[in-house]
C-alpha cells in the first residue's frame, strides 16, 4: 500500500510518498510498515519496524498534483487519480486519465469523463454538461446540485420551474428560478425570487422573510431588516433584535443603540454579543474602559460587578486598577492600603505602591 502525503506551503500544494523500501539495521522493510508524516519539503520519515526509532527525514522529488473541485480534492500521484473529502482517507479514481484531468469551474473531468466525489457522472462525448457556478450543473437538460456535505452521496437533481439562475457570484449556494429560491440545491420555503437579497455570507432576505444559512427565521420582517453589527451577526427589524439569526425575547428595535466592543441597548436590556446581561439599567448603562462599565446602581468588571463600588464616583485608573471615593480596586477586589497615596505603576499595570508598601496583583508584598 502506498501513502500519500498532504504539505500546505502558502500559494502551494506538495506531495510526499514513503520510499517502496528502506534500509536499517532490521534489513529491508515492508513500505506498508511506514506512516506518513507532514513535511515542509514534500518528503516523509522512515521509521523502523517497531515505530521506536526514527530514522530521519527522506525527501523525494515526486511528480504529483492537487486540484480542488465543489466537492473535495483530487490528487494525481504517478499514474493514478485518487480522490479525498477529508485528507484523510484517500480513494482511487477508476476510469481517470491522468494525463489529462484536471478541474475547472469547480468541476473533475478528463478528456473522457465527468467525475463526482470520485466516481465518472457524465461522458465529455455523449451528454451534454454545463456548470452553473460552482455549486449547480446542468447535465441533458436537468439541473444539479453538487452538495458538498458528505452524507450527500452524488449529484442531487434541483426541481426547477423555469429559467434557472445563479444568485451572488460564482462561488455562491444560493439559484432561483421562476417560482422559489434556492440553497444548496433545496428549495427555500416561502421565498419570493423576484424581492430575494444576498445580505452577507449568513443572512439573506425578500420583502416577506429573513433567512439564516437558507432557513427562514419567523417572527423578522423581511421589508425592514437590517444587519446592525461590524461583523455581520447582529440584525433587527421594525420590531424585533436577533442574534445568529436567533430573535431575542423582549428586545426592542425601536430603541435600539450600538455602544460599540459589542455592546448593544434598547429601552428593556443591555446586550454583549447577543446576550442579555441582567440586572443592568440600561437608560444609564455606559462603557468606561479596559472592560469597565456601570449604571446608576453598580460598577462592572468584565461583567461581574465590582461589590461597594460607587458608580457616581468610580474612576478607572489603569487596566487592572481603580477607584471611587472610598475604596481602591484590583479588577473586583478591594484592596487594603492607603488610599491618598496610593498609585499604579507606570511599567506594569499589576503592580503598585502607597506611602509603606508595595502591591502585586493587589496583594501586598512584605517590606
Amino acid at each position: 500500500m502506498r501513502h500519500i502525503i498532504l504539505l500546505f506551503l502558502p500559494g502551494l500544494i506538495a506531495f510526499g510518498t514513503i520510499a517502496q523500501t528502506c534500509t536499517s539495521s532490521g534489513g529491508d522493510q515492508d513500505p506498508d510498515d511506514f506512516e506518513p508524516y507532514r513535511f515542509r519539503c514534500g518528503g516523509s520519515r522512515k521509521w523502523d519496524k517497531d515505530r521506536k526509532k526514527e530514522k530521519g527525514p527522506v525527501y523525494e522529488s515526486v511528480e504529483s498534483c492537487g486540484f480542488m473541485s465543489a466537492e473535495g480534492y483530487y490528487y494525481t500521484w504517478k499514474n493514478k487519480v485518487y480522490y479525498s473529502y477529508d485528507y484523510v482517507s484517500f480513494d482511487p479514481v477508476l476510469k481517470a486519465d491522468v494525463k489529462t484531468f484536471h478541474c475547472e469551474n469547480g468541476t473533475a473531468m478528463d478528456k473522457d469523463h465527468i467525475f463526482f466525489k470520485g466516481k465518472a457522472v457524465a461522458s465529455i462525448e455523449t451528454d451534454d454538461y454545463e456548470a452553473i457556478g460552482y455549486y449547480y450543473v446542468k447535465l441533458n437538460d436537468k439541473i444539479y446540485s453538487r452538495n458538498k456535505l458528505p452524507e450527500s452521496s452524488g449529484l442531487k437533481e434541483v426541481e426547477t420551474n423555469g429559467e434557472f439562475k445563479l444568485i451572488g457570484d460564482s462561488l455562491s449556494l444560493f439559484a432561483k428560478d421562476e417560482d422559489q429560491v434556492f440553497y444548496n440545491g433545496l428549495a427555500i420555503k416561502d421565498s419570493d425570487p423576484k424581492s430575494f437579497q444576498i445580505l452577507n455570507n449568513v443572512y439573506t432576505k425578500d420583502d416577506k422573510n429573513v433567512y439564516f444559512n437558507g432557513s427562514k427565521k419567523d417572527s423578522l420582517v423581511g421589508k425592514s431588516f437590517e444587519i446592525i453589527d461590524e461583523y455581520g451577526i447582529f440584525g433587527k427589524d421594525e420590531n424585533f433584535l436577533c442574534y445568529y439569526g436567533n430573535v431575542i425575547p423582549n428586545s426592542d428595535a425601536k430603541t435600539f443603540k450600538d455602544l460599540g466592543c459589542g455592546y448593544f441597548s434598547d429601552k428593556n436590556n443591555v446586550y454583549l454579543n447577543g446576550r442579555v446581561l441582567p440586572g443592568i439599567d440600561s437608560e444609564t448603562f455606559e462603557l468606561l474602559s479596559w472592560g469597565y462599565t456601570k449604571d446608576k446602581n453598580k460598577v462592572y468588571c468584565d461583567q461581574q460587578v465590582i461589590v461597594g463600588a460607587n458608580p457616581a464616583t468610580f474612576q478607572v485608573l489603569a487596566r487592572k486598577h481603580s477607584k471611587d471615593d472610598r475604596n481602591v480596586f484590583f479588577l473586583q477586589k478591594i484592596i487594603d492600603c492607603d488610599y491618598a497615596s496610593f498609585k499604579v505603576s507606570d511599567k506594569l499595570d499589576y503592580m503598585a505602591s502607597d506611602k509603606d508598601f508595595q502591591y502585586k496583583s493587589g496583594v501586598r508584598l512584605p517590606k
